[in-house]
């Protein structure tokens, strides 16, 4: 797993550091001068953002290998079609709302693929992108 530092809050951090150094909940509650449970709760913080780190570049490695997808023009519209509902379907439900972002509280993964996927397919269509995707 790595260890980005930098991802975490400031108390996340110092919670994390003295974990690692071996102290109990309790040393680090009364080092930080907050309670067991707070210690605890930055400590967990900080390990469940470390998890949410990997599993995003995971993924993003992952989604970054290249395919072999030849498609008509047609084809290629329908694809086309299906990109412009899928956005407006994600828009409105990250519209207004409390919606799961990534480990940096950008929006979901899937709605920078989607937008890239967009744009590359605007692009083979029509010599450019017209229409700007959900992240833009």
């Amino acid at each position: 797993m790595v260890e980005e530092l930098s991802i975490l809050t400031e108390k996340q951090k110092r919670a994390y550091s003295l974990r690692q150094k071996g102290m109990t909940y309790k040393k680090i509650g009364e080092a930080m001068g907050i309670s067991t449970n707070a210690a605890t709760a930055h400590v967990k913080a900080a390990e469940r953002r470390f998890r949410e780190y990997q599993l995003y570049h995971d993924k993003q490695k992952s989604n970054d290998r290249p395919v072999e997808l030849p498609l008509t023009y047609g084809e290629l519209e329908l694809v086309m079609e299906g990109l412009g509902l899928l956005q407006k379907d994600m828009l409105n439900r990250i519209g207004g709302r409390n919606v799961r972002s990534d480990w940096k509280g950008r929006l979901p993964y899937e709605a920078q693929v989607l937008s890239d996927v967009y744009r590359k397919a605007q692009a083979a269509l029509y010599g450019k992108a017209i229409i700007s995707g959900i992240t833009e």
